[in-house]
């Protein structure tokens, strides 16, 4: 199965925010926003798109957390980069946890209206 999370934008402010199941046509949100896993699954092949670079000195870190807490699944975007992945590392999940996509920002942007989508597969 393939989960999709996204949002029109990331802010402009160094923080975190949490991105949207499915995709959000506003601003990502300073509160969680989480989906509860029905089955054992192993969640892998994270994949992070923007509709364009930042063209900024700031880097975007987007990342699966797990009942709450980072995982060591997630992908960095530099300033220049408009896609990446993380096809090596997985993460085991249990029925009943709680996942979430968050974007963090090392710092300001100017533009934040980055059109993020991550897709991540449950396998």
């Amino acid at each position: 199965m393939l989960m999709v999370w996204g949002a029109q934008n990331v802010g402009i402010l160094a923080d975190t925010r949490f991105l949207t199941p499915g995709f959000d046509t506003g601003a990502a949100g300073l509160t969680a926003i989480g989906v509860y896993v029905s089955d054992v699954v192993t969640a892998a092949r994270m994949r992070v798109r923007h509709n364009t670079t930042t063209g900024e000195t700031n880097a975007i870190t987007y990342r699966l957390r797990k009942n709450g807490a980072n995982t060591l699944l997630f992908v960095s975007l530099a300033p220049n980069v408009a896609e990446g992945s993380n096809l090596n590392d997985e993460i085991d999940l249990a029925s009943g946890d709680l996942i979430e996509v968050i974007a963090t920002k090392s710092g300001i942007l100017l533009n934040g209206a980055l059109n993020p989508t991550v897709s991540i597969e449950l396998l």
